[in-house]
């Protein structure tokens, strides 16, 4: 079984910064990635 898991690192008023990770059920990481993302409000 794998084990996919999600967070947020910081989020700012224009800034996003998040991490997810897929697991097994031992704990071995099989993928990690990031993504930054700009908030554009109106």
């Amino acid at each position: 079984v794998l084990i996919a898991t999600g967070k947020v690192i910081n989020l700012s008023k224009n800034l996003g910064i998040s991490e997810g990770k897929i697991t097994d059920e031992e704990g071995k990481l099989y993928a990690y990635a990031t993504a930054t993302c700009m908030i554009i409000r109106p």
